[in-house]
């Protein structure tokens, strides 16, 4: 955990931060550490089903899942794959409440 959290921080770099950039960096790194304790709670059993599954390897397939603004109206740029489909529902996420989350966003930028 410890040398997770210096790579993410880049600490061995801090010599040319000022306290701002430091204190920002350190930010990020606790919410992204909260973040990442979320995700490997709720995928653990997808993690001991599928050996080859890491938090990376979820955080790609997670990266993949896009929402594209044409013509002022946001849309989904792909459907969604089985094994997103499959991290989303670990996540207790439903496809669907995505989908009406992008509706809701597209609702409230036309008012």
């Amino acid at each position: 955990m410890f040398r997770w959290l210096k790579t993410q921080t880049n600490l061995n770099k801090n010599y040319s931060y000022t306290d701002g950039v430091l204190e920002s960096k350190t930010f990020l790194t606790f919410i992204s550490g909260i973040v990442r304790a979320y995700i490997m709670y709720y995928c653990k059993d997808l993690i001991a089903r599928k050996r080859n599954e890491t938090y990376n390897t979820i955080i790609n397939e997670l990266t993949k899942i896009e929402v594209t603004k044409i013509s002022d109206t946001y849309l989904r740029r792909n459907a969604f794959t089985a094994k997103q489909k499959e991290i989303l529902n670990d996540l207790e996420l439903d496809t669907n409440q995505l989908l009406q989350y992008v509706n809701s966003l597209n609702l409230r930028l036309k008012k």
